[in-house]
């Protein structure tokens, strides 16, 4: 793992927000369902992908009536970001586990 040095991360523009609004509407291929599995509104959903859309002045997804598809860019990105969606599983079982076991569960 690479660790960023301070001048590199005031470079950095992609908030975990935002990668986790992306991976999300990738999963889903909607941005109506990214917002329900994430627990927020849609319009908080398309803030996120959009702000990090111009952040890069970048196309991630195609937006059609109902639905989104990833664009090549977002299918690139989508094949770095997604482990970070396997991490967010791995914890959540690991802790949901331990807690279980405390309880007696």
């Amino acid at each position: 793992m690479r660790i960023l040095h301070t001048e590199e991360v005031s470079r950095v523009k992609a908030s975990y927000a935002q990668i986790r609004a992306f991976n999300a509407v990738a999963i889903e291929g909607s941005f109506k369902k990214a917002a329900a599995i994430l627990g927020v509104s849609q319009p908080a959903v398309t803030l996120q992908i959009r702000s990090l859309e111009d952040a890069y002045t970048v196309v991630l997804f195609k937006r059609h009536r109902d639905n989104a598809e990833l664009t090549v860019l977002g299918q690139e990105l989508f094949a770095i970001s997604n482990p970070i969606k396997l991490i967010e599983t791995e914890i959540d079982d690991l802790l949901t586990n331990e807690s279980a076991l405390k309880s007696g569960r």
